[in-house]
């Protein structure tokens, strides 16, 4: 599935899977190098082209959004697909089918290497504890949304939740979506 979808797992802690869509697969909004040129040249490149064409703010801002969409139109199918494999899953002793909550949200974060012995590729910022957020205050079988993530995907079902209360952060409006 992550295949698919472009998805890369950043980690599993517990029961919480950590996937992201932009930041090692995914649309990817930055600068292309060719093979043979040089960051120089790069920085160069970008240097003539600010000088000769100034790329309007609002086009930047179209690019990355359309990129950001993109991103969470495959981020949004994984979720449903994982949500609907889950179903085929039997709780062992139970017997009853294995539900998952999902939560999603899309912004900025800062990824790095972490550690000297044990290397592990993880990820910061408040975008990624907004997402565990809404995991964490999801509901089984449903995705559980900022609206920052629900302004990019607005031809989904998105019903409105209640606003998540976020200790020193403010609030947020989220939504849910029935898979």
């Amino acid at each position: 599935l992550c295949d698919k979808w472009k998805v890369y797992k950043i980690e599993t802690v517990g029961d919480c899977y950590v996937a992201s869509v932009g930041i090692v697969t995914g649309e990817l909004v930055s600068m292309a190098l060719s093979p043979s040129s040089s960051l120089a040249d790069a920085e160069a490149s970008e240097r003539r082209e600010r000088a000769s064409v100034r790329m309007s703010s609002s086009r930047q801002t179209s690019m990355a959004r359309t990129a950001a969409a993109t991103n969470a139109r495959d981020l949004l199918a994984f979720a449903k697909a994982m949500i609907r494999g889950s179903r085929q899953v039997e709780k062992p002793v139970l017997g009853t089918p294995a539900t998952l909550r999902v939560g999603m949200h899309s912004g900025c974060c800062i990824s790095g290497i972490v550690g000297t012995r044990s290397l592990k590729f993880c990820l910061f910022g408040d975008s990624v504890e907004t997402a565990a957020d809404m995991e964490k205050t999801g509901v089984p079988d449903c995705i559980h949304a900022s609206e920052d993530m629900a302004d990019l995907l607005p031809e989904e079902a998105w019903e409105k939740g209640k606003a998540l209360d976020r200790k020193d952060r403010g609030s947020i409006q989220t939504f849910l979506l029935q898979v």
